[in-house]
């Protein structure tokens, strides 16, 4: 009934629920009695039990396969909301936040973490059932002795007492195993984008090896541990029915006068409760680890979400981007919070960019180029002064809409996200010969055939990429860097000019000190401060 009604009118998550969890009971109700018929047709005529025996096991597993059938969809189901949940957050969630996010503990939230508390549902249904046929079972045990009752339940009490005491001890050595992982993580990043340096040095490399098979040695310890207590407990518990039924046949018989129907009846009894304790108990371990599992994630999105950073949450009034940009920074500052006495911070910046025009950003190591470039492209908020958007102050997101960006630790993805692919086939196609990277790469439905190139044709790409993005204003962070001496001229010489006549606004990082009379405006960083130089040379004669 349940079935048809299903097909017919399928129910929401909620509902279904519901209707599993009856029919859980329904199904641990069936499990009961198949003890009781069985327990009656051995003391009566078992032929007059032959239909009920058949009723009882139709019950109990039928209702226990549509459960789990259900089940199945409802697991799965929960991985994918609760994976959905925690990417929205992340991908919701400012650049600056995630910067100081565990990188390792995310990757196990969305793969281990969810994958464990899908299983919940599963074990609640299987709790459910199991439970109502053991309380179902011990009432009918009620009705035949008080006394085998009340030894059954001192029994399977201490058995659960064990357990309790040693979930909580394995649950610190699962706590420790989760975490470890976030670690180990860590290590297969290394492990897969450090081969190169990796590969070059014997000793790195051996240390490096040590350190990950340490990790994956605790990983090993403390998951053995846990599961370990759980079987030292099992084993108690199989000792104590044992005994139990040992006391029953040879020590009963000698305090109490009992029939020996009844030793039989008590012993099938006992046998099937056990059955139901053991998985009951056996759910435990499972529970324990799912309870780890969400506190993780729960974990994971309140760091997220309370991680401050000063974001602007007022909605920009800005429709239309305009023509003519000005892009301006009013006495702009920021500072690294760390533990160290002398932290580092730049400001306060005062500085504008303009469309059609080209400005360099120079300054040694340390000096804050890369800083003042995130503050510019919206990626941090600065802490002290704020940023206009042609004389409006705006938020950083609805400034880093404003931009396409080519940083120097860039990430190529294997397809043109954002970007309306099919209309600028063409363009696409233009671009890939200009870069000479067409013999290299194919683009299908905007998915690149490999990103496997070097350093300076992926750069390259990038590039492509961000001029299929036709952003109003332009960043490149030290992009000229890994090209030979044909592509450096032709970035300052032709892609530079060529982008600033189309109303561009052009902000690169740079060292190549050679090209500067290219820019329109040079801002040099030294210390986290700002020297604003005007350049007379081709750049600005030219514009």
């Amino acid at each position: 009934m349940y079935l048809l009604l299903d097909l017919a009118f399928p129910a929401k998550r909620n509902s279904k629920l519901i209707a599993i969890t009856l029919l859980s009971v329904l199904s641990g109700f069936g499990g009961a009695f198949i003890i009781v018929v069985l327990n009656q047709a051995v003391q009566h005529d078992p032929a007059g039990w032959v239909e009920y025996f058949l009723f009882a096991i139709f019950a109990s597993l039928y209702g226990g396969r549509v459960v789990r059938i259900k089940l199945t969809e409802i697991s799965n189901r929960i991985v994918l909301e609760k994976r959905t949940s925690l990417i929205e957050k992340l991908l919701n969630a400012s650049y600056e936040k995630i910067e100081k996010v565990d990188k390792g503990n995310i990757r196990v939230c969305l793969n281990h973490d969810t994958e464990t508390i899908s299983r919940f549902a599963g074990e609640a249904v299987s709790i459910i059932r199991n439970s109502v046929t053991l309380l179902v079972s011990l009432l009918y045990l009620a009705t035949l002795n008080i006394t085998a009752l009340l030894v059954s339940v001192a029994v399977f009490g201490i058995a659960i007492a064990f357990y309790y005491i040693t979930s909580r001890r394995a649950g610190k050595d699962w706590t420790k195993n989760r975490d470890i992982q976030n670690l180990f993580y860590k290590y297969i990043d290394d492990l897969i984008y450090g081969y190169k340096e990796l590969s070059m040095k014997k000793a790195k490399r051996a240390d490096f090896q040590n350190d990950i098979l340490q990790s994956c040695q605790i990983n090993f310890e403390t998951r053995v541990r846990g599961e370990n207590r759980f079987t030292n407990v099992f084993l108690i518990g199989e000792l104590l029915t044992f005994s139990i039924i040992g006391m029953v046949i040879f020590i009963f018989p000698l305090l109490f006068v009992l029939e020996p129907a009844f030793l039989l009846s008590y012993l099938l009894i006992f046998l099937y409760i056990n059955g139901q304790i053991s998985s009951l108990l056996n759910s435990i371990p499972q529970v324990v680890m799912m309870r780890i599992s969400w506190a993780r994630i729960k974990e994971t999105i309140e760091q997220i979400e309370n991680i401050k950073v000063n974001e602007q949450e007022r909605e920009d009034e800005i429709e239309a981007v305009p023509a003519s940009i000005r892009l301006q920074l009013h006495d702009v500052g920021y500072e690294y919070e760390n533990e160290e006495d002398t932290p580092f911070s730049i400001g306060p910046v005062n500085c504008e960019f303009r469309s059609g025009e080209i400005t360099f950003i120079t300054g040694g190591n340390g000096s804050g180029k890369s800083t003042l470039a995130k503050i510019i492209t919206g990626l941090y908020t600065p802490h002290q002064g704020y940023v206009t958007f042609n004389g409006m102050p705006v938020s950083q997101k609805y400034l880093s809409e404003q931009f396409t960006a080519v940083f120097s630790d860039f990430y190529l993805f294997e397809k043109l996200y954002g970007v309306s692919y099919q209309e600028k086939k063409q363009q696409l196609d233009q671009y890939l010969k200009l870069l000479q990277i067409d013999t290299k790469l194919t683009v299908d439905h905007g998915k690149f055939s490999t990103v496997a190139l070097s350093t300076g044709q992926r750069k390259r790409l990038a590039l492509l990429i961000s001029y299929m993005e036709d952003a109003p204003i332009i960043l490149f962070d030290e992009w000229a860097a890994d090209q030979d001496p044909e592509f450096r001229k032709f970035f300052y010489y032709e892609l530079l000019p060529e982008l600033r006549q189309r109303g561009k606004c052009v902000i690169a990082i740079t060292h190549d000190e050679h090209y500067f009379h290219m820019a329109d405006h040079h801002l040099k960083m030294e210390f986290g401060q700002l020297k604003l130089q005007v350049l007379e040379g081709v750049g600005a004669e030219g514009h």
